[in-house]
């Protein structure tokens, strides 16, 4: 099958462009610049370009949008919503099926795990932009445009750095030597959370572009890893890296004087619902659907990214 793949530089978009060429898919990568040494065919275009993006479809049997932006209220408030338009009218010229790869935001604050009939109710500035874009795809959805809306958890992984827990912080505190370290927390370390690894997002991702049946079901719930806390991610890292490691809670107030000069900082106060208070997903439509197995945990995913790089040397 040939699958373009916008936003095929990002953390998600490179690893869904390495899945798809792996299980022998013709694969386009999209983006506004291309690498050094493309891995499959590639074309530059500007997502936020219909007529460029439009050109960059051609030939597309499905599209699959990894699209990102910098982690801050003022990008996601300028750009998501004209984003989104853009690829719909890009898609819908092509006439070609899209997976959009979507997060958990536009369900805001929920006592149970949320799942594909969970209410759209954001709680946040930037959960409210969600669902906008959530409401552009549903009204082409209903105009004829097959789309998919993929939504995943907070990703974890190596190289995921715009997520609840920035991969380069764990990186840091697990190669601290053999003293003990505390790992700076966002929300209350205690509070269960689902995480989704971003390799495993990835292939569910050309999973659903690969299907045959693209109607029965227009919105997923990607799988994600089994719940973990704060604490947990630090035991689990202590216990890779041989020194002890802590979470250390960062005081509102201290995060609330940080918002205030720095836009990552205030992004993170949006969002701090997520962690002060469990947020769970419920995968079981999907691996039911494509008999995807048990979800996997976050030590395995530290083993698996980790090794035993992370002890100190002997």
């Amino acid at each position: 099958m040939r699958i373009v793949v916008i936003g095929a530089t990002g953390q998600i978009g490179a690893r869904v462009v390495e899945v798809a060429h792996r299980d022998g898919h013709e694969v386009v990568g999209v983006s506004r610049h291309s690498p050094a040494t493309p891995p499959v065919d590639w074309r530059t275009a500007d997502a936020s370009d219909p007529e460029q993006l439009t050109a960059a479809l051609r030939d597309a049997e499905v599209v699959i949008a990894t699209l990102g932006l910098p982690y801050t209220i003022a990008a996601w408030s300028k750009t998501w919503v004209p984003l989104t338009r853009s690829t719909v009218t890009a898609v819908r010229a092509a006439e070609v099926p899209l997976v959009w790869l979507d997060n958990c935001y536009p369900y805001g604050v929920s006592t149970t795990p949320i799942n594909e009939e969970s209410p759209i109710a954001p709680c946040s500035r930037m959960g409210r932009v969600r669902a906008g874009v959530n409401d552009i795809l549903e009204e082409a959805s209903g105009a004829g445009t097959p789309i998919t809306v993929a939504r995943a958890a907070d990703f974890l992984g190596r190289g995921v750095e715009t997520t609840l827990v920035r991969w380069s912080a764990l990186e840091k505190a697990a190669r601290a030597g053999d003293r003990r370290t505390r790992l700076p927390w966002i929300g209350d370390p205690d509070t269960a959370h689902s995480y989704a690894s971003a390799d495993e997002v990835a292939r569910s991702l050309v999973t659903l572009a690969t299907r045959e049946d693209r109607t029965a079901q227009p919105t997923w719930l990607l799988p994600a890893l089994q719940p973990v806390t704060g604490r947990e991610i630090c035991r689990l890292l202590s216990e890779r890296s041989g020194h002890e490691i802590t979470a250390m809670a960062l005081p509102k107030a201290v995060l609330t004087v940080a918002g205030w000069v720095s836009p990552l900082a205030q992004a993170s106060n949006d969002m701090a619902y997520l962690s002060d208070r469990d947020f769970l997903v419920d995968d079981t439509r999907f691996r039911t659907a494509f008999g995807w197995g048990p979800a996997g945990t976050v030590g395995e995913l530290l083993d698996q990214e980790f090794g035993n790089t992370t002890a100190p040397a002997q």
